[in-house]
């Protein structure tokens, strides 16, 4: 199954269907970054360290975050 990195604006219940589902789903609270508005670049950073992709309601910011990660876009592992 997949392994995902829910941010902050990433609904529970959707992270709790995820993982019913059998997905291996790790919360921004759950990594210890709760109610601290970590900014985009260090959430993609976090995922993609531990090999997760990110689910949140804030496509657009991820977007141009992660066109301006060399990482992703030199392995072209981003999928948007």
């Amino acid at each position: 199954m997949a392994r995902l990195f829910a941010d902050e604006n990433f609904p529970l219940p959707a992270v709790e269907a995820l993982r019913r589902l059998g997905h291996n789903v790790l919360t921004i609270h759950e990594a210890g970054k709760a109610q601290q508005s970590t900014p985009d670049h260090i959430v993609l950073n976090m995922a993609s360290a531990d090999g997760r992709a990110i689910l949140t309601l804030k496509m657009q910011a991820f977007r141009a975050t992660a066109c301006q990660t060399a990482f992703a876009c030199r392995h072209r592992r981003l999928h948007i």
